[in-house]
Parts: structure tokens; sequence; C-alpha cells
């Protein structure tokens, strides 16, 4: 019968230790969080309204959850109106990154998610089509963000 000499001798030489505390001090939550954002990537107009939605939807109930935080995030919510059209859509685009964003540095977290934050510039442009086109490409990356940020938590 073999035995894990780190659980016998205390960690033994240290390394076990080290890579927990490591995993440990840089988790954002108590534990992951499984509701992913599974609605299909932004390609057009109609598809980033679906998937706008649905992150904030999601986003508001994850940032709300004391399941995953120390405590929950009134602070950094979705409040802009569904997108419905362009220009709701450019507004909700926007709101979603900069809540988002804040949400990350957020006291509910054991250390602030900066590894996830969005980088997209601003959903903007001179038409409609420039700014779909600067919607799909912040949403994209924040949905991906999104879930990257759910699943930094301790390790169970």
């Amino acid at each position: 019968m073999q035995f894990n000499k780190d659980l016998l001798y205390g960690f033994g030489d240290g390394a076990a230790w080290k890579r927990f505390l490591t995993v440990l001090l840089q988790s954002a939550h108590r534990r992951i969080d499984t509701a992913v954002e599974d609605t299909a990537d932004a390609t057009n107009l109609d598809t980033a309204k679906t998937l706008a939605n649905s992150l904030k939807a999601k986003f508001n109930v994850h940032a709300a959850a004391t399941a995953f935080h120390f405590a929950a995030d009134a602070t950094n919510t979705v409040e802009a109106d569904n997108a419905t059209a362009v220009v709701t859509l450019v507004a909700l685009a926007n709101e979603i990154k900069g809540d988002f964003n804040a949400h990350l540095s957020n006291t509910g977290h054991l250390v602030s998610d900066a590894k996830n934050e969005i980088k997209a510039a601003n959903a903007a442009g001179d038409d409609n089509d420039a700014k779909t086109a600067s919607a799909i490409v912040l949403l994209n990356e924040a949905k991906a963000k999104y879930n990257a940020h759910l699943a930094n938590a301790w390790p169970n």
C-alpha cells in the first residue's frame, strides 16, 4: 500500500502547500458557477440581440449570488433595456462591459479577477452596420470572459 507523502508529512517539502495557496489566492469565487453562457456567438443583429439579452440575465443572477461571492454585488447590475434594435443593442452591450469589468474587482470576490476584463472597444459606429459589427465583437468577447470568470474559483 502506498501513501501520499504530502499527507503523511504535513505537505512534505511544501510544494503541495505552495500549489494550493497559489490556486487559492488567485481565485475569485468560493466555488465554480456552472450557469455558463451557452447562447451561440453573435454573427448578425438578431444573434447579437439574443446574446446580449442572455448575458444581461445571466450576469445579473451571477452578481447577486452569495453561493459564489462573499457578498452580493448589488452595485454592478445591468439595468439597460433589453436589446430590440441597434440603438438598444449598443447601449446594452456597453453597459454589460462596464458593469462586468467593475464586478471583477468588487469586494465580494476573494481577489480581483482582472485577467477576465473585457478589452474590446465600446460598441459604436457611424451607421447601424458599424454599430452592430462593433457590438458583435464586444459581446463575443464578453461571453468568453464571463464564462472564464465563472470558472475562476477555489478548488472543490
